[in-house]
């Protein structure tokens, strides 16, 4: 998997001169923590950091995702942004869905986290369901 994982990258990805900085959005579930260790793994230059949404929308399974994620980065010494977000305020007042909240608040915040430290590409792990 991981050989061909880096076959797609090498195809995918523009050559670069340098390290290439990755932000990978990771929840804590199968799909981002697979993808974040593909790119841990991954033989090209890639300087990696993380982004994690808490949305408080699932009490304290919500703060055990971000418990998880801060301290797996934590122990393969990645940088960690984690933002805390009042999803359903956000939601009343935008007149959003939660599930559409939740995207427009994490899309935001991973543009603006691109821009301030200057990441050259923002992953996202999507399955075919999604």
């Amino acid at each position: 998997m991981q050989y061909r994982f880096n076959r797609h990258l090498e195809r995918l990805l523009p050559a670069y001169d340098r390290s290439l900085r990755i932000l990978v959005a990771v929840s804590g579930g199968a799909d981002s923590m697979c993808l974040l260790e593909l790119l841990r793994r991954s033989s090209l230059n890639i300087s990696l950091s993380i982004a994690h949404v808490n949305f408080h929308l699932r009490g304290e399974e919500s703060n055990g995702d971000e418990k998880f994620v801060r301290d797996w980065a934590a122990s393969h010494s990645i940088e960690c942004h984690v933002l805390e977000a009042d999803t359903v305020s956000y939601a009343k007042q935008n007149s959003l869905s939660i599930e559409m909240a939740a995207r427009e608040i994490r899309y935001n915040w991973f543009n603006t986290l691109k821009e301030q430290y200057s990441f050259d590409f923002v992953a996202v792990a999507h399955h075919a369901n999604d």
